[in-house]
């Protein structure tokens, strides 16, 4: 009986376009876990912006010190390549979800590690810049 009431509701998420993904406790978990982290991301950017001077160090190296400046709004830089990454995991994730769910998995987690390390990076360069 709840096999057959939920291959209802996935026949009638082709029609009306509902995200697939959101059925899947799983990846439910993940997607909601990627937004969070990017909420988080963004807001201690914007957090810490009036402690940052207007030219701040974008990439420090060990050998040479710093070696890359720029101005204050290229920080932003991390946390939209982290939506545009988590954004396009997704899509593709929904379009392989109905052949391989493990497949699925593992681009949602990656789209998280990747996610979870452009933060810890953008909190270094934060800290470098205070």
């Amino acid at each position: 009986m709840l096999k057959k009431a939920y291959s209802k509701i996935l026949s009638f998420t082709r029609f009306i376009h509902i995200p697939i993904l959101l059925f899947d406790r799983i990846l439910y978990i993940l997607l909601w876990a990627i937004v969070g982290i990017t909420i988080l991301h963004i807001t201690y950017i914007v957090s810490s912006l009036k402690g940052l001077p207007e030219i701040i160090f974008l990439h420090r190296n060990i050998y040479f010190g710093v070696d890359l400046l720029g101005e204050w709004y290229y920080i932003f830089t991390l946390p939209i390549i982290s939506i545009v990454l988590s954004t396009f995991n997704a899509i593709i994730s929904r379009i392989c979800y109905t052949r391989s769910r493990l497949f699925s998995y593992f681009l949602i987690v990656g789209a998280l590690v990747v996610s979870t390390v452009l933060m810890v990076g953008s909190v270094l360069i934060v800290n470098d810049n205070i």
